[in-house]
């Protein structure tokens, strides 16, 4: 009886510090901040820590060719991808809250653990 009680609870325990460190698809961040994390657990380098006050819930200028957002607000939300789409700003991968414009193999690569919409421009 007592090693299957130590069994489950290494098993619990196992199971939590494995969910703790994954990133789910097609999931809402708060801020930029949290989109930061999710994309570097992806696998994709952002060492930009600059939050931009863009009078949303900020943005991360990761390199000279990635930009991470999050508006929670979906009007506002639509009129930035209208408006990156509308002057060329570069592909762009989209979530919930959230928008990512890069290049289109860089974003495939967070596309397969953020899941998003990718739209090559």
């Amino acid at each position: 009886m007592k090693k299957n009680l130590a069994l489950a609870l290494a098993l619990t325990a196992a199971l939590a510090l494995t969910a703790c460190g994954g990133v789910k698809k097609d999931a809402s961040y708060e801020n930029a901040t949290d989109l930061r994390e999710a994309v570097t657990k992806s696998g994709v380098d952002c060492p930009g820590e600059v939050v931009e006050d863009n009078g949303h819930e900020g943005s991360i200028k990761c390199s000279s060719d990635l930009i991470l957002e999050v508006i929670n607000d979906e009007t506002l939300l639509k009129i930035a991808h209208i408006g990156i789409e509308f002057t060329g700003g570069g592909d762009l991968l989209t979530g919930p809250n959230w928008l990512i414009q890069g290049d289109a193999e860089t974003l495939s690569k967070i596309q397969e653990k953020l899941g998003g919409e990718l739209r090559v421009i």
